[in-house]
């Protein structure tokens, strides 16, 4: 009599060479792939940066170049080092300016009489400035607006008004007279300079109070962090053009570095 054989139970696995070749290979797996996924998460980091930098950069060059284009004429100093300026304002808004005038025209008024020179007071071919506006009259250079010889500076403070002539009556005698019969309403000087790493704007209210004393800079408030270099050039106007500050500064945030640079055109005819 014979009896049938029940077969052997075997069970099925992984040798443990096996288990060591997959745990290898999924090591290097794993490895790759978090390399991937960090040069990925690097790269969203770097392009955030980079736009983060440009943006700050580009903000910057256009608060400079708005102050910049209404700046009085010759009115300019870079300092030494060429990592500062510092500039005289115009007051865009003190001029009467016609709804189809162009606003760059009207940054300027035109007086009547010929020759001023050593007179106190001068005629609007338009509208007079407010009692106690600050007028420059043929400012030559950053000396003429700031000079520490008060006797020599070209800024005058309105007095009073006559009218209807509208004659403006000036604090002091006109030192000279401009070419082309202009005059400038002034409000306030601006500086721009490198504080460490960061760029710095600073500005000083011209007045009646204070248009002769010498001009004194406040700390300022940050404009932008990180700046590596800040440099300035200033090429006075002549009869053919016009003068132009050139502005370069880089700033260098995260391993990233962008260089700006721009160049202004600036009114030069006082």
């Amino acid at each position: 009599m014979t009896s049938a054989r029940r077969p052997r139970n075997r069970q099925g696995g992984f040798t443990l060479v096996e288990l060591i070749i997959v745990i290898v290979l999924l090591g290097i797996l794993g490895t790759m792939g978090a390399e991937f996924i960090t040069q990925a998460f690097k790269g969203f980091s770097d392009t955030d940066a980079r736009t983060e930098i440009y943006e700050e950069g580009q903000l910057v060059l256009a608060r400079m170049e708005r102050e910049l284009r209404i700046t009085l004429p010759n009115a300019i100093q870079v300092e030494p080092g060429n990592s500062g300026l510092q500039f005289g304002m115009i007051d865009e808004n003190a001029m009467t300016c016609p709804a189809a005038a162009d606003p760059q025209d009207c940054a300027f008024g035109h007086y009547l009489d010929n020759n001023p020179a050593g007179k106190q007071f001068i005629r609007d071919q338009t509208n007079p400035l407010p009692v106690g506006s600050i007028v420059s009259i043929y400012n030559r250079n950053w000396s003429d607006f700031s000079d520490t010889n008060p006797n020599q500076r070209r800024l005058y403070r309105v007095t009073s008004i006559t009218a209807p002539i509208n004659r403006m009556d000036l604090d002091r005698s006109i030192i000279a007279a401009s070419p082309g019969n202009r005059f400038h309403a002034v409000n306030r000087a601006v500086r721009y300079f490198l504080n460490s790493t960061t760029l710095t704007r600073a500005a000083v209210t011209i007045d009646s109070s204070n248009y002769l004393n010498p001009i004194t800079f406040p700390a300022g408030n940050p404009l932008a962090e990180n700046v590596s270099s800040l440099t300035f050039d200033f090429t006075p106007g002549s009869l053919t053009s016009s003068a132009l500050v050139s502005i370069r500064f880089t700033i260098e945030r995260n391993g990233e570095a962008i260089d700006f640079h721009k160049e202004v055109q600036i009114r030069n005819a006082p």
